[in-house]
């Protein structure tokens, strides 16, 4: 009787195949929940920021097209920074408060708004008065300088009332929690 080897007769060990990538483990779909819930709040925040921030955009382009003006045209650069300020404030606050300010309490409005005195004390003359003087007249009674100085105060204005307005947002949002 021949002795044959009966390991001889075995196979090799047949291994199993290598996992595969798909489909991942439970962890790896978690980790990717995660970042698609990131990714959605942070496209919204980004969106929200935008947006809030977007009549500020608006009014200093506006407010470098009024640069650009001729200065020797005081009446024209004076009226557009009083269009101006008026968008801007009405970008703020609701129309039924703004719409209404006149005179001294417009000058008061904007002076609470750009943390200042400088439309009480200054400028609030060339906005309220240059309306009513003849464009020749104007020229003779205003300066360069003053001219100027009414664009830094809309600068002004636009600079500090977006900051508040971003606070009241704050406040609000942290009022209805």
């Amino acid at each position: 009787m021949p002795t044959e080897d009966p390991l001889a007769q075995l196979r090799d060990l047949h291994l199993p195949t290598e996992p595969g990538w798909w489909p991942p483990a439970i962890g790896w779909w978690l980790l990717l929940v995660a970042v698609i819930i990131f990714l959605v709040f942070a496209v919204r925040w980004i969106y929200h920021h935008w947006q809030v921030n977007r009549w500020r955009k608006i009014a200093r382009i506006e407010l470098k097209n009024i640069r650009a003006l001729p200065i020797s045209e005081p009446q024209k650069i004076i009226t557009q920074c009083s269009i101006l300020l008026r968008r801007v404030v009405l970008a703020l606050d609701s129309r039924e408060s703004v719409a209404a300010l006149s005179g001294n309490e417009w000058l008061q409005h904007l002076d609470a708004l750009s943390k200042s005195i400088v439309f009480t004390e200054k400028m609030g003359r060339l906005l309220l008065e240059s309306q009513y003087q003849s464009p020749a007249m104007l020229r003779k009674n205003v300066s360069q300088t003053e001219v100027t100085e009414l664009c830094d105060a809309v600068e002004q204005v636009i600079k500090r009332a977006g900051k508040q307005k971003a606070g009241k947002q704050q406040a609000r949002s942290s009022n209805n929690v």
